[in-house]
């Protein structure tokens, strides 16, 4: 195990007092509209996020008109950031029973707080299994591993099942002639075959499919959008041709 300390959140901040009791085995959750549907303020730092990814596409592969209205282009949007710093991670090396120290380490837990463990969905499933199978006071911190843990799902793994989503949803079928289908474009591309769909036994490889997404199909999908938008059949004739950026920004928004 590796321990890594959460940034910019001083020792002790996060209480224990943050993980509510758990008072009877099942959960009563009340769901609101405000905790299923994305604020107003999520959407439009959403759609702000798109359009500039949009036109990130186009420059990256049009390096002149990056060069040409360098001045004009803006920097990305950015929501709760994080500062530039080194990552501290430490090792947690096992310890004999008989090394332990069962109140050392009540007193560091107490004096930590909330112990954050991160991983796939697996591992998150499999700890909270071991955590409700014991039938423990919820008031004795020993005995009940909920009242000092809380789940979060790693990034990289929320990576590998969403990629695996898109392919999934998007792949089609074998022989699809479908213009938006993952397989058509894998096959016209004569890239390595994989299986993929909702129905297969083994999950697509990660790296291909993300590829296959982000560095293939959507890039080609929003440069052939500029060009059905900007009203002229050759798209790099349009990108020399072009003499204000306000016009670069109202094809991408029709984009």
């Amino acid at each position: 195990m590796t321990l890594i300390p959460l940034i910019d959140i001083p020792n002790g901040h996060l209480s224990l007092d943050f993980l509510p009791p758990w008072l009877i085995w099942l959960p009563i959750i009340n769901f609101g509209p405000q905790d299923l549907l994305p604020s107003l303020e999520q959407v439009q730092q959403l759609e702000a996020a798109s359009h500039w990814h949009i036109l990130d596409i186009l420059l990256d592969t049009f390096p002149s008109l990056c060069r040409k209205f360098a001045d004009n282009i803006k920097a990305p949007s950015v929501v709760l950031s994080i500062s530039v710093h080194q990552t501290e991670q430490y090792s947690l090396p096992a310890m004999h029973i008989d090394e332990s120290s069962i109140d050392g380490a009540l007193e560091d837990i107490q004096k930590y707080g909330i112990l954050m463990y991160a991983g796939d969905q697996l591992t998150v499933s499999l700890f909270d299994k071991h955590a409700t199978a014991s039938h423990r006071d919820d008031l004795d911190l020993f005995d009940n591993v909920r009242s000092w843990t809380h789940p979060q799902l790693g990034l990289f793994h929320v990576k590998l099942a969403v990629t695996r989503m898109i392919v999934n949803k998007f792949w089609g079928t074998a022989n699809s002639k479908s213009p938006w289908s993952l397989w058509r474009v894998n096959s016209l591309l004569r890239q390595k075959a994989i299986s993929a769909g909702w129905k297969v036994k083994i999950q697509p490889p990660f790296r291909p499919s993300w590829d296959l997404i982000l560095a293939l199909a959507l890039p080609a999908n929003i440069l052939n959008a500029f060009c059905l938008c900007c009203g002229c059949q050759d798209l790099e004739q349009w990108v020399e041709n072009v003499k204000d950026y306000h016009e670069v920004e109202a094809v991408e928004k029709r984009v």
